[in-house]
């Protein structure tokens, strides 16, 4: 299994009755060898799985380590990294163009494929539909299994900074380009000058990526801009309960995680209008184009007045890790 941070969803599998199991979390993370891409080649795990005799390696990640006369099963969460533009902020090209070489190695390599969303199948189908039919039927026939829901909880007393806002609209993740954080602080910018209230916007996430253009977006507007850098799960859950609502306007998701987290508090959710967010967003949510502030803020402002939110019921039960576990279990016991 995957570290024990990345395996609270396969967890369930370990409870299946008739099964003989030996649980080993393997490596601590993949750093370099992820950046290099040289997953591909783990010859001491390739040695204990035969020693083992086992017969078949699911991959919660794509590049999975080739391994003779064992099915591997991959999984291939989105393309982000190649259909965005200024993805990557050095040698953009070259690192594409490794990126295509690592999927279509994952799919040369892999038995069987799994994608978080029929979004990022889709993604898939179009992007390498020139492939022979024989890969390209691994891609057409991927199992989807998608991403899922342990809802967080609030069991440590927080202790907020100084100054920190008490109405915040919510935004969570990475900085990466795709995330369109800019036209979210736009967007927020119109909408305090026409609701006339001192509402902000809390920005959660890691700082990992260096986006020199938003760092001087925020400070520019930070006024308004509150930064939640690396919230902890109960910090994170404090933010769900008490934002007025969660926006995430990314041009390209392969499934949208905090989403279902906002939803599953009854936050009211705007997101980019993309397939894979029309796919995760319960019913009440709103899609907005992203393409003109004036017409977003009024459809925006007029989604917060009215009463309609997502069903913590709903969400809880169409996106929990149990639904997502048992289409892994039966489909391994198929494989068995």
């Amino acid at each position: 299994m995957p570290p024990k941070a990345s395996s609270k969803h396969i967890k369930e599998f370990t409870k299946l009755k008739g099964l003989n199991r030996i649980i080993i979390h393997w490596d601590q993370n993949r750093k370099w060898r992820w950046k290099l891409g040289l997953y591909f080649l783990d010859i001491k795990l390739y040695l204990l799985l035969r020693k083992m005799n086992i017969g078949i390696y699911i991959s919660p990640f794509m590049d999975p380590p080739i391994m003779p006369g064992i099915k591997i099963v991959s999984t291939i969460h989105d393309i982000t990294f190649l259909k965005i533009d200024n993805f990557f902020t050095k040698f953009e090209n070259i690192k594409k163009f490794i990126g295509d070489i690592r999927i279509l190695i994952t799919v040369f390599i892999s038995k069987y494929l799994i994608t978080v969303s029929k979004s990022t199948k889709e993604d898939l189908i179009n992007r390498y539909e020139y492939l022979p039919y024989k890969l390209k039927k691994k891609i057409l026939n991927a199992l989807i299994i998608p991403n899922g829901i342990t809802k967080l909880s609030l069991k440590k007393k927080i202790f907020l900074p100084k100054k920190f806002p008490e109405k915040f609209f919510l935004y969570v993740g990475d900085r990466r380009p795709h995330k369109n954080i800019e036209y979210l602080i736009d967007l927020i910018h119109c909408m305090r000058e026409e609701l006339k209230e001192e509402v902000h916007l809390v920005i959660a996430g890691s700082k990992s990526y260096k986006n020199d253009y938003l760092e001087k977006k925020i400070k520019n507007n930070k006024v308004f801009i509150y930064e939640y850098v690396d919230p902890k799960d109960y910090e994170l859950s404090y933010l769900y309960k008490n934002c007025r609502a969660l926006f995430l306007l990314s041009k390209s998701e392969g499934f949208g995680i905090p989403v279902i987290e906002a939803a599953v508090y009854q936050k009211k959710i705007i997101a980019n209008n993309i397939s894979s967010l029309r796919e995760t967003a319960p019913m009440n949510s709103l899609f907005i184009e992203c393409q003109n502030i004036n017409q977003d803020k009024k459809k925006v402002i007029e989604y917060l007045r009215n009463k309609n939110k997502p069903s913590e019921k709903e969400v809880l039960k169409k996106w929990k890790w149990q639904n997502s576990s048992k289409i892994l279990c039966d489909f391994i016991q198929k494989l068995s």
